[in-house]
């Protein structure tokens, strides 16, 4: 029974609120006199509990002399208080985005994101492989053999370590055109791109790896998870992709 009243008490009830709603429960339905008497509550009080427990829907009246009152049944007293309070929160919610949205812009913000500069074939390709197993839905790539020449390894990572169910975009130049079929016995949707000056991999629209090619004879690449960055290379790659060669 105590448990039973904390829990009531903590969906918002006061004491005599949670004795008289579980009282009603037990006993199906009652009038004020037989209430008070089997919960406990003083006479004095238990009219006002029960008008307070009217106002806020857990109990009805039932037609007769004396009144009686019955309890509404928990599922629907529990569905009618969180849609109320989700749609208190939805109105209080629009009222802050409101009222402090315009504040926050205009005071602007540092991003908290990071950016790195990978130099190497060994670090480019331990960050693809990382980034390669985080993904979850999509995978977007565009390589050419002149701008990335670990072209292979590359692609042996992807065969290797790529979820199944995932949404694979694959660009390739003329150069790379033999590894498609490779490509498509996996499953993935593999294209010549065309005029392509340069290199990507982006996961999830969250990572992108923009492969730079060789920089005074060392491969360089550019990692970040800047919302911005992989928007921007997300947006590239769907243009190179609706501009892509027509098979023939």
């Amino acid at each position: 029974m105590e448990d039973r009243l904390k829990l009531l008490k903590k969906f918002g009830l006061t004491s005599y609120q949670a004795k008289a709603y579980l009282t009603l429960i037990i006993m199906g339905e009652g009038d004020a006199k037989s209430i008070s008497r089997t919960s406990g509550i003083p006479y004095a009080k238990i009219h006002s509990t029960l008008l307070s427990l009217i106002k806020d829907g857990w109990i009805i009246t039932v037609e007769g002399r004396p009144r009686r009152y019955k309890a509404k049944p928990p599922i629907e007293i529990v569905n009618e208080k969180i849609n109320r309070g989700i749609e208190e929160m939805k109105i209080q919610g629009e009222r802050i985005i409101r009222e402090l949205q315009p504040i926050y812009e205009k005071t602007g913000f540092e991003e908290r994101s990071e950016v790195m500069i990978l130099r190497g074939i060994g670090i480019i390709l331990e960050r693809t492989v990382n980034s390669i197993r985080k993904v979850n839905k999509t995978l977007r790539i565009a390589l050419t053999g002149k701008v990335f020449k670990a072209h292979k390894e590359l692609i042996d990572i992807l065969l290797s370590n790529l979820k199944k169910k995932v949404d694979v975009k694959i660009l390739l130049d003329e150069e790379l055109k033999d590894y498609l079929e490779i490509l498509s016995k996996y499953g993935f949707k593999g294209e010549v791109g065309g005029e392509m000056f340069g290199g990507g991999i982006i996961v999830d629209e969250d990572e992108a790896i923009i492969l730079l090619g060789e920089i005074l004879g060392t491969p360089m690449a550019i990692w970040s998870n800047n919302k911005v960055l992989t928007n921007i290379a997300k947006i590239y790659f769907e243009y190179l992709w609706e501009m892509r060669k027509p098979k023939s």
